[in-house]
């Protein structure tokens, strides 16, 4: 009962949801993506695109119904995060992809030649 509840209340999964958007992975999983802000492990943005995520999160903040609101900080965080991660990010592959890959349609293509 408890996992029923946290679900219910991950607010990027309602509003997801809301959008008809499928987060695969949880929330919890994204946080653990480097953000930039702490060097070493954590990866490292320079001074000036930090204080670009600064000023880009104080606005975007109240862009968010007041029910998903959260500090300037996490913003800065999540936004460091996707901008270090975005090239794994546009790299990867929908777990629930129903495309076909590259090698399956050769396969399909193959086959087909088969039967003329």
């Amino acid at each position: 009962e408890e996992e029923e509840e946290e679900e219910e209340s991950n607010p990027a999964a309602d509003a997801a949801a809301e959008a008809g958007d499928v987060i695969v992975d949880g929330y919890d999983a994204a946080l653990e993506l480097m953000s930039g802000l702490e060097g070493g492990d954590d990866g490292e943005l320079s001074d000036a695109d930090v204080a670009t995520l600064y000023e880009v999160a104080k606005q975007a903040k109240f862009l968010l119904p007041a029910e998903l609101r959260a500090s300037v900080d996490e913003y800065v965080a999540m936004s460091g995060r996707l901008q270090l991660n975005s090239f794994e990010l546009t790299a990867a592959r929908s777990t629930y992809d129903t495309r076909p890959t590259d090698a399956e349609e050769d396969t399909r293509r193959a086959e087909e030649k088969k039967k003329e």
